[in-house]
């Protein structure tokens, strides 16, 4: 069987999607009005650093955290209205932004969550107080996180001496070679779907520890990759939803109303949206940096590629979510994204 790696992956769904459509001439305008909002915003991947639940580049173990952070970063949506929550210093936070806070209140009360030892061993009771909610929703998909930081633990400590920095010292500094060790190490970054005949691959959870690690170090020591630019956009529920607002992604009507109700995980449907969302965004990406070509020197600070161009619209589609949400939002219970 053909395995295909996410970019080519993406292009050969999009191109046998039966229920999704790539607009390239809504990619085009939409390019004229994301472009300036990215310069507006100084937008680049070191934006990162100034979120408050993101540790700070010369901060003790952060490498370790970005990794544990990754390994989580999954499936917090809701039925409710109610949202899983986390308190943290007076403020709450949902979403990707509450597993940031629940860990950093985790390690200010003493939890040893960064130690490899300590979660491979870590009980189900530390993990229910690790993401113990404000309210009355509880975390999505707790015995499986429950799983992944035992496997967190227990695959650095026989693999890396404990550390995931070891594992990027390996990589000498390629971005691919190291979404390739974790995907073969840990066993919960394994993203893949058969369509039409070929094993597809999305690898979004395995791709974005690479992107977050060179957004916190800032390009540089363990966020220094020569081939950054070779990682896709990463295939979750929140970009689609974006572009679908953007006019970029089009559902057929039969798509839409299956998209009512949650959908099977690695399926079609899945695998189309997916699939196309990685191709939209390498096609919106070749359309910012022909604009940007033909805007010079207007738009030279502005940095063009997969990563940077998913960045904004996840938080494009935070900032806007009244009006983004309005759009279809494919409901996937999985651990890969």
């Amino acid at each position: 069987m053909e395995v295909l790696q996410p970019r080519v992956a993406g292009k050969f769904i999009s191109l046998n999607a039966d229920y999704v459509d790539v607009d390239y001439t809504a990619i085009r305008d939409r390019a004229k009005i994301i472009l300036p909002e990215m310069k507006k915003k100084s937008f680049d991947a070191t934006i990162y650093s100034t979120h408050e639940c993101h540790p700070q580049p010369h901060s003790t173990d952060a490498a370790q955290w970005v990794f544990l952070i990754d390994c989580l970063n999954f499936s917090f949506w809701t039925d409710s209205e109610e949202k899983f929550k986390i308190r943290y210093k007076g403020n709450d936070y949902t979403g990707y932004y509450a597993l940031c806070a629940a860990i950093i209140r985790a390690i200010e009360e003493g939890l040893p969550i960064l130690d490899a030892k300590f979660c491979s061993e870590i009980t189900e009771a530390q993990v229910n107080e690790i993401f113990h909610s404000s309210t009355s929703t509880e975390v999505p998909l707790l015995q499986k996180r429950i799983e992944i930081i035992q496997e967190f633990g227990s695959v650095l400590l026989e693999k890396f001496d404990g550390k995931f920095e070891n594992a990027i010292k390996q990589c000498s500094n390629d971005a691919l070679k190291l979404v390739d060790m974790i995907e073969e190490n840990f066993p919960c970054f394994r993203d893949s779907t058969i369509y039409n005949g070929s094993k597809v691959k999305f690898l979004k959870r395995a791709q974005i520890v690479v992107a977050d690690l060179h957004a916190c170090f800032h390009g540089k020591g363990f966020g220094l990759f020569d081939n950054i630019d070779q990682l896709t956009t990463f295939a979750d529920y929140r970009i689609p939803q974006c572009l679908a607002y953007f006019g970029i992604l089009k559902y057929k009507h039969e798509l839409i109303e299956i998209l009512e109700n949650e959908i099977e995980a690695g399926g079609l449907y899945e695998a189309e949206i997916r699939g196309c969302t990685i191709h939209a965004v390498d096609a919106l990406v070749e359309a910012l940096k022909k604009l940007k070509q033909e805007e010079k020197p207007k738009y030279d600070n502005v940095t063009l590629n997969a990563m940077v161009v998913d960045f904004f619209l996840w938080e494009y589609a935070r900032e806007h979510k009244a009006k983004v949400s309005k759009h279809p939002f494919h409901r996937v219970r999985s651990h890969l994204y």
